[in-house]
């Protein structure tokens, strides 16, 4: 009797495969942030005019992660600090570049969303591949801003970065908090403040900063910076983080797993140990963690299943060494989304459409609804 490779997998099991596959992606019913309200018939304009249907909205996510990563690498390379002038357009020429690639990123992370309704080409697995590009653009936004401003001591980066990572996830946990309420009322309520403040306000108020920034490039207009504000932030969002995992309607050991799992990413090893150079490695190792337990836990929901052991090992068993923490994290990543997308038919950069003709949805791959 031959085997069917799609059976084993390191990732799922098929039972799991197929709860992802047939889950409600949310598109029309989700809750609109401030950003979007203000700009959704804008952005209904643009992908009626700029974006064919033969366009796969994942391939507009992947545009738009490519574009914040490469909007801090302009600044990492051709920005002088202290070298700028409201007076001179070539001082001010890296920040402007780095303004134009933030805002196709953030035009591209609306489009997806906008794009994958209009074509009725939503997918399971699209939104967790928005998850995953979402959650290392951020990363990429703030490195961008702090270059900017100047903030290059490696602890208040680390701060700032895990606690950027930390508020995605009390998010994730939110909803899944909210989902698990039983009073209607309080559900709705619940879930809508968990999409009150969302990737694209975070990224527009970057944005403005980075404007306002080519526009009064002197230091002293700006609120003076004040040392522990970036600390105190990070030690109350680790203790939301730990009261949410507490509340989670699950097993013990799970809830142990996943505080585990965040307790060896909340502490800045780098001070302590000389194994981790102090440098923007060490700063994306522990936020790359964060973003890997946030998908992971999303991805565990859907699936109805508990974390999986190569995310335990890498968020603790990798917490001494940054760079395998990063190569590890995108390694799993890329990992979940190849399986998902080979064993349910549902492919990342080609549009598909989920037809629905006399009363019978359209089935030709597992992914349809």
């Amino acid at each position: 009797m031959s085997l069917n490779i799609i059976d084993h997998s390191f990732f799922f099991t098929p039972l799991e495969r197929e709860r992802i596959a047939h889950a409600d992606t949310h598109v029309e019913t989700r809750p609109g942030s401030f950003v979007t309200f203000v700009f959704r018939k804008l952005w209904i304009v643009l992908d009626r005019a700029l974006v064919p249907e033969s366009v796969a909205p994942n391939a507009i996510t992947l545009v738009g992660l490519i574009s914040s990563i490469q909007s801090y690498q302009i600044l990492n390379d051709y920005y002088s600090v202290g070298k700028i002038s409201s007076n001179d357009i070539v001082s001010c020429m890296p920040i402007l570049l780095s303004c134009l690639l933030c805002s196709v990123s953030i035009i591209c992370g609306a489009l997806d969303g906008v794009h994958a309704q209009r074509c009725r080409s939503a997918t399971p697995l699209g939104d967790i591949f928005a998850r995953v590009c979402s959650s290392i653009s951020r990363v990429f936004f703030a490195l961008t801003l702090m270059k900017v401003f100047i903030v290059e001591d490696t602890l208040t980066q680390w701060y700032l970065l895990i606690a950027m990572q930390l508020i995605e996830f009390n998010t994730v946990l939110g909803r899944i908090n909210a989902d698990n309420l039983k009073h209607t009322k309080a559900k709705n309520l619940a879930y809508h403040l968990t999409y009150c403040f969302r990737d694209s306000e975070l990224s527009f108020l970057i944005l403005c900063a980075l404007i306002a920034r080519v526009i009064f490039p002197e230091r002293s207009f700006y609120i003076p910076y004040i040392p522990g504000v970036p600390q105190n932030a990070f030690y109350a969002l680790v203790l939301i983080s730990f009261a949410n995992v507490a509340l989670l309607r699950m097993n013990l050991k799970r809830k142990a797993t996943i505080a585990a799992c965040l307790l060896a990413r909340v502490v800045p090893m780098f001070n302590f140990l000389p194994t981790n150079p102090n440098n923007v490695f060490a700063v994306l190792g522990g936020a790359m963690s964060i973003a890997l337990l946030s998908i992971e836990i999303h991805v565990s929901n859907v699936a109805q299943r508990r974390s999986h052991a190569a995310v335990v090992c890498i968020c603790v068993g990798a917490v001494f060494n940054d760079v395998l923490s990063i190569v590890a994290s995108v390694l799993y990543v890329v990992g979940v989304l190849v399986d998902l997308s080979y064993s349910t038919n549902i492919p990342l950069f080609v549009p598909v459409k989920n037809v629905y003709c006399d009363g019978v949805f359209d089935l030709c791959h597992a992914g349809h609804k």
